[in-house]
C-alpha cells in the first residue's frame, strides 16, 4: 500500500493462493477487522476513511453482478435498471471518496476468462486503474485449475 500510494496507475497488488480450507478467507477477513478496528493516528472517528473493502466473487459472476457486489459493500444503491457502466462509475467515485486504500477480492478463481469471465476480468482491471487502492486477490488452487495471475487477474 505504501508503494502504490502515489502511483496513478499500475499500483502493486498481491495474489494469495492455496488449497481449499487453507485459511485464505479467514486471513482476508482478519485484515478487514484489523483495519476497521485500528485506532486512527489522530484519534479521529467521525468522517474517518474506510481503509479496506472486502468483495466476494459470486459463483458465475458477470461483470455487472461483480460491480454490484462492490457497490453493496459500501451500501451504494443499485437498481435492476442500472447498467454496468453506471454501477462502475458510482463504485469508483464512492470508493475514492470514502478513502478505500485496500480492496480484497476473495474467490477470484470464480472468474473464468474463457466464459463470461473475460468481461469480469476487464471490469476488475478497470477498477484497479480507477480506484486509488492496492488490490489483493485470493483464490483456490484446488478448484478446476490453478489461479493464474495471467489468466484470472488483470495485470
Amino acid at each position: 500500500m505504501v508503494l502504490g500510494r502515489h502511483q496513478q496507475t499500475a499500483r502493486p497488488s498481491l495474489i494469495v493462493t492455496g488449497p481449499a480450507a487453507a485459511g485464505k478467507t479467514t486471513t482476508l477477513l482478519h485484515v478487514v477487522r484489523t483495519c476497521h478496528l485500528a485506532p486512527h493516528p489522530h484519534g479521529q472517528t467521525v468522517g474517518r476513511p474506510l481503509p479496506v473493502a472486502y468483495v466476494l466473487v459470486p459463483p458465475g459472476a458477470t461483470a455487472k453482478t461483480l460491480a454490484a457486489e462492490f457497490a453493496r459493500y459500501l451500501g451504494i444503491p443499485v437498481t435492476p435498471r442500472m447498467t454496468q457502466t453506471q454501477i462502475t462509475e458510482s463504485v469508483c467515485h464512492t470508493y475514492n471518496q470514502a478513502g478505500v486504500r485496500l480492496v480484497l477480492i476473495d474467490e477470484i478463481h470464480r472468474v473464468n476468462p474463457r466464459t463470461t469471465g473475460a468481461e469480469t476480468a476487464d471490469l476488475i482491471k478497470d477498477l484497479t486503474e480507477r480506484i486509488a487502492a492496492t488490490f489483493v486477490y485470493a483464490g483456490s488452487t484446488s478448484h478446476r485449475r490453478p489461479c493464474s495471475p495471467v489468466s484470472a487477474v488483470p495485470s
